[in-house]
C-alpha cells in the first residue's frame, strides 16, 4: 500500500508541474489550461485541442476518454497523458493510458514518475477474490510498465514469476532501485 507521504509526494509533484497556482487566469479557464497548451506546442498539436482533450480523459464519459487517449497516443504526447492520471476516474481509460505512456521511447521525468505510480498502484493491488483474467490482465501491465521504466533508466527489466502476489516483493525492489535513479537523471525527451 502506498504511504501517505508518497502520496503526498506525488500530489505535489503533478500540481506543481501543472501550476495549479496561476494568478490571472481567466473566469472559467482551468489554470492548467496554459500548461497543456504549452505542452501542445512541444507536440505540435493545437493547443485549445489538447486542453479538451486532456478534461476529456478525466470524465467518466469512456467513448470521449477513449477518443482523447488515443488523440495524444497518436501525437505521441505522453507527458500530457501522464499528467491526467491522478484524475482519471475510469479504469478502463487508466489501464489504456499506462499501455500508452510505456510505448514512450526515451525518458522523460513526467512520465517516468507517473509509470512508476501506476506500477505502485497495481502492485500493491489486493487480487484475492479477482478472476484469473484480471490477475493476468494485471500482472502484463507491471511488466509492461516495468520494462518500459527499465528502459528509460538504462537498467535491467526484472524477471520475476507471472503470479501478481509473488513477484510483489520483487517490483518492490525494482521500485525502490528505479526512483533512486529517476531522481539522478536531468535528461528529457519529448517523444
Amino acid at each position: 500500500m502506498m504511504s501517505k507521504l508518497s502520496r503526498l509526494i506525488v500530489a505535489f509533484l503533478v500540481s506543481f508541474h501543472l501550476g495549479k497556482i496561476l494568478e490571472g487566469a481567466p473566469p472559467g479557464r482551468d489554470p492548467g489550461d496554459e500548461k497543456i497548451e504549452h505542452l501542445a506546442e512541444v507536440y505540435k498539436i493545437n493547443g485549445k485541442d489538447a486542453a479538451t482533450k486532456f478534461k476529456a480523459l478525466r470524465e467518466l464519459n469512456s467513448k470521449r476518454a477513449r477518443e482523447a487517449a488515443a488523440y495524444f497516443e497518436q501525437a505521441k504526447a505522453y507527458e500530457i497523458a501522464a499528467l491526467a492520471f491522478p484524475e482519471i476516474k475510469d479504469q478502463y481509460i487508466r489501464d489504456y493510458l499506462r499501455s500508452v505512456i510505456s510505448r514512450k521511447k526515451d525518458f522523460n521525468p513526467v512520465v517516468c514518475q507517473a509509470a512508476l505510480h501506476e506500477l505502485e498502484l497495481l502492485n500493491a493491488e489486493n487480487l484475492g477474490r479477482a478472476d484469473g483474467e484480471h490477475i493476468a490482465a494485471v500482472a502484463n501491465m507491471k511488466e509492461e510498465l516495468a520494462e518500459a521504466i527499465a528502459r528509460w533508466l538504462a537498467v535491467p527489466a526484472p524477471k520475476l514469476p507471472h503470479d501478481p502476489d509473488k513477484s510483489a516483493p520483487g517490483y518492490k525492489v525494482f521500485l525502490t532501485e528505479a526512483k533512486r535513479k529517476a531522481a539522478t537523471i536531468t535528461a528529457s525527451s519529448p517523444d
